[in-house]
């Protein structure tokens, strides 16, 4: 029952973010945009509401505002909209080896922020950049062909086994199975 609630509120709250950040983000690649004046505008206005020691309320207001944003700006607007409409535990959550952003729902008070496997059953990954959704148990077995394309495209997501490389690195042509974990950016219980 919480994995779905859980599932309606990250869609709710990507529906969100693309009324709120109608321009959209500033990385998916040249092809992404009708002209070369489009790529550079959305470029400058994702510039202009980056900086660094602002609150996730700063960011999610500023990226709201200019109605753009990447990754980070999309997630903080994502993670005030859940956290104001009081769904917990919310998670937003950063890559360290890969430069992406994202929130989680539901992830287990008690579990290990690198480790996927103890999120828990509930715990819902809410990717309003990816335009995803999905429950981290489905994202351990998702297919390759169901990876997101924006993932692809930005982050050259390398597949083993069949799945996309969330949880793996790769050196030289050897990849590995292994986590490369997150950075807790900001968390509510």
């Amino acid at each position: 029952m919480y994995l779905e609630q859980n599932l309606i509120w990250a869609q709710r709250a990507i529906a969100h973010v693309q009324a709120a950040v109608p321009l959209g983000a500033s990385n998916l690649g040249r092809d992404a945009y009708a002209s070369e004046a489009q790529y550079q505008r959305i470029g400058a206005c994702v510039d202009s509401v980056r900086g660094t020691g602002l609150s996730v309320d700063e960011i999610a207001s500023l990226s709201d505002a200019a109605n753009c944003g990447n990754c980070g700006e999309q997630s903080a607007v994502a993670f005030v909209f859940l956290r104001d409409r009081g769904v917990r535990p919310l998670d937003r959550v950063g890559r360290k080896l890969i430069d992406h952003a994202f929130v989680v729902i539901g992830r287990a008070n008690s579990s290990a922020l690198d480790d996927v496997s103890t999120w828990g059953p509930a715990a819902v990954i809410c990717d309003p950049w990816a335009l995803q959704s999905y429950g981290t148990m489905e994202m351990a077995v998702m297919p390759a062909r169901e990876a997101p394309q924006r993932w692809k495209n930005k982050m050259g997501v390398r597949i083993l086994e069949g799945r996309p490389t969330w949880f793996t690195v790769g050196s030289t042509g050897n990849l590995a199975w292994v986590p490369i974990g997150f950075n807790p950016v900001n968390r509510v219980n």
